[in-house]
């Protein structure tokens, strides 16, 4: 039916999107698919006003864990953006650490070497 009367971009597979884990469908269809026994067919779902989606379950396979391989990219994904920040905050307060700040409660005047100023004029 996909392959015939279907406007999406999956049509010309009719509709196959291949093995897909179900915690990563949109709740519409997560709550479709997992009504279904495989080889079974359910909907029409409403996606939108003129937009209707049939959902179809080849089969399932069970639930296995990844390899350290297969997980470091989404590991290193979260985890870089807290372990940079971190590393920013350290070498900031190291800086701060190591600053010499001076707070003067009025302006300085700029002066030649002899206390006198010397009028915006370059040096002699």
């Amino acid at each position: 039916m996909a392959r015939r009367r279907s406007m999406g971009r999956l049509a010309a597979k009719g509709g196959d999107t291949g093995w897909v884990d179900v915690q990563a469908l949109p709740s519409l269809l997560r709550e479709a698919a997992v009504e279904l026994k495989p080889g079974e067919v359910g909907g029409p779902l409403e996606k939108g006003p003129d937009e209707f989606l049939i959902v179809g379950l080849q089969d399932r396979r069970p639930v296995r864990a990844m390899s350290l391989a297969e997980a470091r990219p989404e590991i290193e994904r979260r985890l870089l953006p807290e372990i940079r920040r971190e590393a920013i905050e350290a070498w900031l307060a190291e800086q701060e650490k190591r600053a010499k700040i001076e707070i003067f409660d009025r302006p300085v005047s700029l002066t030649n070497g002899e206390g006198k100023s010397n009028g915006g004029q370059g040096g002699s």
